[in-house]
C-alpha cells in the first residue's frame, strides 16, 4: 500500500519531502529529474536504484528524499520533473510554506 499523497509542507514542522516511486517489472533503474522552486531556480537530481536480480518481484517501492532545510529561504510552489531510465515519468507539484 502506498502512503497517502501530501502536497503541502511547512518548513517549521516538516523536515523533508519524500517522493515515493513505484516500479513495475523493473529491477534496476536510474531516476533523474529537476526540482524547480517558485523563483525558477532548478536543482537536478539523480539516483540509481540497485538491481535485485536474485530476488524475483512484480513491483517495488523506492523513495527519494529532499531535505526541506535546503529550501527554507524559498517558500512557494515547487515542481519536480521525473525521468525513469530517460523516459518522462511525470511532473509532481507541492507547496512549501
Amino acid at each position: 500500500m502506498l502512503p497517502p499523497k501530501v502536497s503541502h509542507f511547512d518548513s517549521t514542522a516538516d523536515t523533508e519531502v519524500i517522493l515515493v516511486v513505484q516500479l513495475h517489472g523493473m529491477s534496476g533503474a536510474t531516476l533523474r529529474g529537476t526540482l524547480t522552486d517558485g523563483r525558477g531556480a532548478a536543482k537536478p537530481f539523480e539516483e540509481t536504484l540497485t538491481d535485485y536480480t536474485t530476488f524475483p518481484y512484480e513491483w517495488r517501492l523506492n523513495t527519494i528524499r529532499f531535505p526541506i532545510a535546503d529550501w527554507m529561504s524559498a517558500p512557494g510552489e515547487y515542481a519536480l520533473d521525473l525521468f525513469v531510465d530517460g523516459i518522462p515519468s511525470g511532473t509532481y507539484k507541492f507547496t512549501l510554506k
